[in-house]
């Protein structure tokens, strides 16, 4: 079997296709519509963040980047003591 054969075999059988269930299609539609400009508009892309949550984060990450200065410099001056 190669694969012209099945994918004339699949799409006769997928025209022949009938649901199980009812199916609303323009309730369908209208849903998926509203779904993708929920999805694209800005205020569904991230979640909102106080200002409070929002300073917590920055100073976290302030501290975060004055250790890590701090290793550096550790290492830098270790190894300048060792050479």
């Amino acid at each position: 079997m190669d694969d012209e054969d099945y994918g004339r075999r699949r799409a006769a059988a997928m025209s022949n296709h009938q649901p199980t269930r009812p199916v609303d299609k323009d309730k369908n539609e209208a849903e998926l519509g509203v779904s993708i400009k929920k999805a694209v508009t800005p205020e569904e892309t991230a979640p909102s963040e106080s200002s409070s949550e929002y300073n917590h984060r920055e100073s976290r990450h302030s501290a975060h980047h004055i250790h890590l200065s701090a290793l550096v410099l550790q290492s830098k001056n270790t190894s300048e003591v060792s050479s």
